[in-house]
């Protein structure tokens, strides 16, 4: 099933991981401070990707976003029709701009925190 890996190949492969989690928790931290805006995480504009960000799973970006819990991602994944493990890099073209216009409407490029302009209105389900 898995290749075997010798002693030293498993520890770099456990230093690799490690490496990866922490450059992705870093990620989310900007994110949910304001550092960087929504939508060059989902474009990947400006931002080094070596699989940090398009491996990352939808529900784990939206949930980084302030003002977006577990609740509004779940109904908003549901309205897109964005399945629960899904990765970044996994979107339709369709979840892809769907996902782009919320962000766009609801996150304004250039205020000092990403903070949602209007957390009220999520994606209706019978709207899309």
């Amino acid at each position: 099933m898995f290749p075997k890996m010798s002693d030293e190949q498993r520890k770099e492969a456990l230093l690799k991981a490690q490496k990866v989690r922490k450059e992705r928790s870093e990620v989310r931290k900007s994110l949910k401070e304001g550092k960087i805006h929504p939508l060059d995480v989902l474009s990947n504009r400006n931002l080094p990707d070596n699989g940090v960000i398009s491996k990352m799973r939808v529900t784990y970006f939206l949930q980084s976003l302030p003002g977006i819990g577990s609740v509004k991602c779940q109904r908003l994944m549901e309205g897109i029709g964005i399945v629960q493990g899904r990765r970044l890099s996994g979107l339709t073209t369709r979840q892809y701009l769907e996902l782009r216009d919320y962000l766009m409407e609801n996150f304004r490029p250039g205020t000092e925190s990403a903070e949602p302009q209007n957390t009220s209105e999520l994606y209706d389900a019978e709207a899309l």
